[in-house]
């Protein structure tokens, strides 16, 4: 296991959120979807691009994809959310 605390996780997870909240800012005012998935992969992308160096030092190098897939996968969950809730 890592050593981070509860308090510590969900400061760095919401400061990893705020790319998605931009690109939901972003999408609110425009309803071409295809734009909105543009948005949001690319802050998506972000959003685990600022995670990875928090996580992966706090866990076992063998164990950073195991770390960083449910992280990815609320990332993937809120992106989904923007794209489909106008």
């Amino acid at each position: 296991g890592g050593h981070i605390i509860f308090f510590q996780s969900l400061s760095l997870l919401g400061y990893c959120l705020f790319p998605l909240v931009a690109g939901a800012l972003i999408c609110m005012l425009n309803d071409n979807v295809i734009i909105k998935l543009i948005v949001v992969c690319i802050t998506l992308a972000w959003s685990s691009w600022a995670a990875y160096p928090f996580m992966s030092t706090t866990v076992n190098p063998r164990r950073k994809a195991l770390a960083l897939f449910p992280v990815f996968l609320m990332y993937v969950f809120v992106g989904f959310l923007i794209i489909t809730i106008n």
